[in-house]
């Protein structure tokens, strides 16, 4: 995973400002779930919602409904 520069800055001000932050992403949760807790925003995130959980993958809408 490669996050784009300044993302981690971004999450953690939206962060401090009360928002709520969730990552919805296709793939598989043993991969995904590592990967994305690691990250130097992994601590912002509310919580993850992967395509193998859900049973829809990225755009169906009805992987945004967890």
């Amino acid at each position: 995973m490669f996050p784009f520069k300044n993302s981690s800055g971004i999450i953690k001000k939206l962060f401090d400002k009360g928002y709520n932050i969730y990552v919805v992403t296709n793939g598989l949760i043993s991969l995904q779930y590592p990967r994305i807790v690691n990250t130097s925003f992994g601590k912002y995130i509310r919580r993850i919602f992967v395509s193998e959980e859900v049973g829809e993958n990225k755009p169906n809408p009805k992987i945004f409904n967890g």
